[in-house]
């Protein structure tokens, strides 16, 4: 149903301001949430209709690659064709910056990539949203694919095809709303590394397993018909201390940037042990993903699942956020259920994460979740896990398959060409003779850019991944 003329020329007056003092993405926002709310081909149609200057078009027309003058059809008449062309020319109007160059308009939160917007509460009214609509993002799209599922080339072709942004609300489910998105800067030590890693051109990450399944110290409470577990430690500590030092000199002889532990599978003695290693050995090796194991809270019987990450002298990487320096950790979101036959069903009991933090670095944004938080497809505010735009994506995790894990991974990497490495492991003893059995070796690195010989060591592999020429290029 088409919207009345006096709906249409308020929304204009909204829009139109904010193109001529070149805010586009605010522009952008409002006429992306029209698109995706309302009747695309009319509000595709509201911009060729209205205002927009002939120098203006001419310019925008060379640069999406149509013929302005001559009798070509110009950017109007592409518009026309194509509802997608009314984001298409304000996401152009927004000229992707380059790194470390400053931009203009002030709500961007990184690069223009991810744009938070609060939509004012007359255009909410205007176009009848949901309540859930005010808060809202627009996040880039990092995939070169047209609808077609071919490679488009990179650049403005591809604009005709899909455009580059999300428009995602905030979501309806209050149980998520207090997710956060935090992105934020690495510090000194793990930025050179990663300067490093850019200049060759490639990056090896291992993925680790162990070959001896984690004996948990646990305690188990009956709620009802669930049982809740947490880990207090591992009966097998020593032993998993030796086998992750056994890992990092593996990795560190063949060359690996990055290494992967699994999910609670690194208890802080084991990670101590870790983190010697690296100081003392200067491995070369630019990150180490830490597992992750349950830690305490402080008057409470829950416990949070934490990954920890580390620097390659085996410090905490340190974080450049908004308020204040702190380490790079992450918060596990979903706890893991256990279903036995016979016994009540075996529950985390987890208090869970509010927050994934993007760390901008010279090879693109990298960020960490763990286990279900991508089985799961996790909602963080208003943006999916796989709508972020980030270039690596950490995922530790213990499951008996990596199935789900997978594909989602194939999800992600469609949408924003993200290498997603996951170490799995897929044995372990919970104690009350609970355990999980899976095959082994179930730990994988996704993504096209993904060389596709990987070399096979015990209880590992390594994954040569080659990267783009720059983190700018998905975007220019």
């Amino acid at each position: 149903m088409m919207p009345p003329d006096n709906q249409l020329e308020a929304l204009w007056s909204i829009v139109e301001p904010l193109v001529r003092a070149d805010l586009h993405a605010e522009a952008l926002c409002y006429a992306g949430l029209a698109i995706a709310w309302r009747d695309t081909s009319y509000y595709a149609k509201l911009l060729c209709e209205r205002g927009v200057s002939e120098s203006s078009v001419q310019y925008d027309a060379k640069l999406i690659g149509t013929e302005f003058d001559g009798g070509g059809p110009g950017l109007l008449e592409l518009v026309r064709k194509s509802p997608l062309g009314l984001l298409s020319w304000l996401d152009q109007r927004l000229a992707s910056p380059v790194i470390g160059a400053p931009h203009t308009y002030s709500n961007t939160v990184y690069l223009g990539d991810v744009i938070p917007c609060k939509i004012r509460p007359d255009v909410a009214r205007l176009l009848d949203f949901p309540a859930f609509w005010v808060n809202a993002y627009l996040v880039r799209r990092r995939g070169d694919r047209d609808k077609q599922g071919r490679i488009a080339q990179q650049g403005l072709s591809q604009h005709r095809f899909t455009p580059r942004w999300f428009v995602m609300p905030d979501t309806p489910d209050p149980s998520q709303r207090a997710r956060k998105i935090e992105i934020v800067s690495a510090e000194s030590t793990f930025r050179y590394a990663c300067q490093e890693i850019q200049a060759r051109g490639r990056m090896n990450i291992y993925v680790a397993e162990f070959a001896v399944p984690p004996e948990f110290a646990s305690t188990f409470s009956v709620v009802g018909e669930n049982q809740y577990w947490a880990a207090q430690g591992l009966h097998n500590e020593a032993l998993i201390a030796a086998d992750a030092v056994a890992h990092v000199r593996r990795a560190a002889s063949v060359g690996a940037d990055v290494l992967i532990f699994p999910e609670l599978t690194i208890p802080p003695l084991v990670r101590d042990a870790i983190a010697n290693e690296l100081s003392s050995s200067r491995t070369g090796i630019a990150l180490v993903v830490a597992g992750s194991f349950h830690e305490a809270i402080a008057g409470s019987v829950q416990v949070r699942n934490i990954s920890h990450l580390l620097d390659g002298l085996g410090n905490p990487v340190k974080l450049r956020a908004p308020s204040a320096s702190r380490n790079w950790t992450h918060d596990k979101f979903n706890p893991v259920r256990l279903a036995h036959p016979g016994a009540p069903l075996l529950q985390e009991d987890l208090h869970a994460g509010n927050l994934i933090t993007l760390v901008n670095t010279p090879i693109g944004l990298q960020s960490i979740i763990t286990c279900l938080d991508l089985a799961q497809s996790a909602v963080i505010s208003s943006v999916r896990v796989e709508y972020l735009p980030q270039q690596f994506l950490w995922i530790p995790s213990m499951s008996e398959s990596v199935s789900a894990h997978r594909d989602h991974a194939k999800t992600i990497h469609l949408n924003h060409a993200t290498v997603i490495a996951c170490a799995n492991q897929a044995q372990a003893n919970f104690g009350n003779d609970i355990a999980i059995r899976g095959d082994a070796m179930g730990s994988f690195v996704h993504g096209a850019q993904t060389n596709q010989t990987t070399t096979a060591l015990e209880f590992a592999k390594l994954f040569v991944v080659t990267l783009q020429s720059s983190p700018t290029s998905a975007y220019a």
